[in-house]
């Protein structure tokens, strides 16, 4: 899908929204505090699923510790406490049992040198939940004449739509930060061949501590934190998408503003000040008017008395 050119925030009047244009920045929420309770849910988990992705990250890790084994070997480095032949030993051994004794030799290995274990492949589905419900999100529209949105979204068309320009460079324009949502009624299915993982290894009072996590490029979590059901496709939303919410910087060049069919003029004209005080360039500034002869509405450029 191509990303439009300007994605909009709508917008109720307050002292809020006046805070965006005066301190620059926005708020990213939550998903359990946006308005569609199924945001990012996903297909119940079967057994058979969390068997196989606890298969894959027990297969990873040992793929992990060969590679970086191989490496030590060449470079004639010690690796866990083996170097040399003792090292190459050890990984022809690997190399001729199953996958779970295959696990179960390096995390041995591991605990013998650091005092640790591998975390619980099970705490990998956790992370998923994790990540689903930490993440911070921001809704756009591609649209600023949809009726609706006035309605529901800017004081029922009191308010004004603030329009974001994806430049480059911008989080808008970076496909890993800004994505579409996709409209169906069927949830995400948790797929365990997919799931993506980074391991962690941090070191406090109680010694090291090996943990694993998905990534944020995850294409199971993209896919849960994209999705909504049907009723919704009328919003024609993107979403920005940070690890965390809470306060973040603009996510592409403010540019545009446009007051809703019941803005006041005094909201109007309050707005269009405080633009003029914290912008150093031209913003453009469009209203929504009642299109002749029809219950439908348009948009107009504004004009600043």
């Amino acid at each position: 899908m191509e990303k439009p050119k300007i994605l909009y925030k709508y917008r109720d009047v307050g002292e809020y929204t006046e805070k965006i244009f005066t301190d620059k920045t926005i708020w990213l929420s939550k998903p359990e505090n946006l308005n569609d309770p199924f945001e990012c849910s996903i297909a119940k988990y079967t057994d058979r699923a969390k068997e196989k992705m606890v298969k894959k990250y027990k297969e990873l890790q040992v793929c992990n510790f060969a590679v970086n084994g191989a490496l030590h070997m060449k470079d004639n480095k010690p690796y866990f406490g083996l170097k040399g032949k003792a090292l190459k030993s050890f990984l022809k051994r690997l190399g001729s049992k199953s996958w779970e004794r295959r696990y179960q030799m390096i995390n041995e290995i591991v605990y013998e040198n650091m005092g640790t274990r591998f975390s619980n492949p099970n705490h990998l589905i956790k992370s998923l939940d994790e990540r689903l419900h930490g993440t911070g999100i921001f809704s756009l529209s591609e649209t600023d004449t949809n009726q609706l949105m006035w309605a529901h979204y800017a004081g029922e068309s009191r308010g004004l739509a603030i329009g974001f320009e994806v430049i480059e460079g911008s989080m808008l324009a970076d496909e890993k930060h800004c994505i579409a949502v996709n409209y169906q009624d069927e949830l995400p299915e948790f797929k365990a061949d997919e799931l993506m993982s980074d391991m962690h290894m941090s070191f406090g009072k109680e010694g090291a501590k090996i943990t694993v996590q998905v990534p944020f490029n995850d294409p199971t979590f993209r896919a849960c934190v994209s999705t909504k059901p049907t009723d919704w496709a009328y919003e024609k939303e993107w979403r920005y998408i940070e690890e965390t919410d809470g306060l973040h910087p603009f996510p592409g060049k403010l540019v545009e503003i446009t007051f809703g069919l019941r803005c006041s003029e005094d909201d109007r004209k309050k707005y269009v000040k405080l633009i003029q005080e914290n912008f150093n360039y031209p913003v453009h500034f469009f209203e929504i008017v009642k299109k002749a002869n029809t219950n439908q509405i348009e948009k107009r450029e504004y004009s600043i008395k």
